[in-house]
């Protein structure tokens, strides 16, 4: 979790620069320290994880967006929670 808001950090840091909000030495130096502390945390297990939640954001924003009706938003919510209970129901078998 705290990777993934690094990384959002040094996305608007580098579109802060690009707009020229920042001078390229600010740039310079805050970039250093994010990723400083990137490096600390730090690779994921599984590169393609970050991917993954950053797709599942977008779906859920969008999601909720759309669907307006409380029952169909509970939908998928039930669905997947069912599905969790089960593996972890027969997992220790």
């Amino acid at each position: 979790m705290r990777r993934r808001e690094l990384i959002r950090q040094l996305n608007r840091l580098r579109d802060l620069y690009v707009m020229e909000d920042l001078s390229k030495t600010e740039y310079l130096v805050r970039r250093q320290a994010i990723e400083e502390q990137l490096e600390r945390t730090g690779l994921p297990l599984d590169p393609r994880i970050d991917k993954a939640e950053e797709i599942l954001a977008v779906f859920g924003r969008k999601f909720w967006d759309h669907e307006t009706e409380a029952a169909e938003r509970r939908r998928p919510v039930a669905s997947s929670s069912r599905a969790c209970g089960k593996r972890r129901a027969t997992s220790w078998l």
